[in-house]
């Protein structure tokens, strides 16, 4: 059994017999577990819905382990980000990149939202606006004195507790919004590709960081962590000195094609997606991990503070003052 690496108190080890298993507290693991079997319930087990897939399950004291299908065994031999770290400028690798991209769009569009025909998700959509409150309560407390100074959202986080204000987020265009399948740490380290065009999804969460309440989600989620990932790798590729004809920036420019289709179509308002993106942005702005805290990313570091800022006085303007 090879150790292939650690982080955050789990551990991931190679079986040697075409699995992984992923080993850590029981809490935390467990999540993850109901996390896929929760999205396999919604869009099944079959090929086309790109999902990992897990051979096992089991508790041991306080130690949980999580046994899955190695997908380099499968064939997907890098994940999306390290691809775009190491693309520098070459366009066929670039071209290649973006159709992933767009590969992984098209699958929560596609797999990952017809379970609307067949299947009656039995909760309310409020329910997605309190796991969101929840991180972002969690988040708050867990801020340094020094971080919590980057913006104060304790008047809008009030405002959130407001059924008027709630429904007015919820409400769109078309009606009030469908719930559905939904990873929540949908972004290019947990996409796998296999060199035709294929993916894997690996590592779903149950819940957005820190929130006691989940949901059964929302691709809104989805698409506010992608963009999210997407601009810290831009920030990358930035510190690195490329200068391509097709670079990060249009990659996350059909993110935010997808964010204006939804909008227009009423699948969410463009409000909804701000508190995704805030909540994101936030997470980043005030993690102490040693993965942020590398000096080699205090670029990202920054670009988070940056945003928590920026995104934080619009939301005030949205949600604190112009609702209720």
């Amino acid at each position: 059994m090879e150790k292939i690496f650690s982080r955050t108190g789990v551990e991931v080890f190679d079986l040697g017999n075409g699995e992984v298993v992923k080993v850590g507290p029981v809490e935390q693991i467990t999540k993850e577990y109901l996390a896929y079997t929760r999205l396999y319930h919604l869009i099944g087990r079959q090929p086309s819905t790109a999902l990992g897939v897990v051979t096992g399950f089991s508790i041991e004291g306080d130690t949980a382990s999580l046994r899955l299908l190695d997908v380099r065994c499968e064939g997907f031999k890098s994940d999306l980000e390290k691809m775009i770290l190491s693309a520098g400028e070459d366009i066929k690798t670039l071209e290649y990149i973006s159709r992933a991209l767009d590969s992984s769009l098209k699958l929560l569009f596609g797999p990952w939202s017809k379970h609307h025909a067949t299947r009656q998700i039995p909760e309310s959509p409020e329910l997605l606006i309190q796991e969101l409150l929840g991180s972002l309560i969690s988040l708050w407390q867990r801020a340094k004195p020094e971080q919590k100074k980057l913006i104060d959202i304790r008047t809008w986080l009030n405002r959130l507790t407001n059924p008027n204000v709630i429904g007015g987020l919820l409400k769109s265009t078309g009606g009030c919004i469908q719930l559905g399948a939904c990873h929540r740490d949908f972004c290019t380290c947990n996409i796998w590709l296999d060199g035709h065009e294929n993916i894997r999804v690996l590592d779903p969460q149950w819940s957005v960081t820190g929130s006691p309440v989940s949901s059964t989600g929302h691709v809104v989620l989805d698409l506010a962590s992608l963009r999210v990932n997407l601009e810290r790798l831009q920030s990358d590729r930035d510190r690195q000195g490329h200068k391509t004809p097709l670079d990060i920036i249009k990659l996350q420019t059909c993110v935010e094609v997808q964010v204006d289709r939804c909008v227009n179509e009423g699948q969410f308002r463009r409000e909804l997606f701000e508190l995704a993106l805030f909540r994101r942005y936030f997470s980043f702005a005030i993690c102490s991990c040693k993965y942020c805290l590398d000096p080699t990313r205090v670029h990202r570091f920054e670009l988070m503070q940056e945003r928590v800022k920026e995104y934080g006085k619009k939301l005030l303007n949205q949600i604190g003052g112009n609702r209720g």
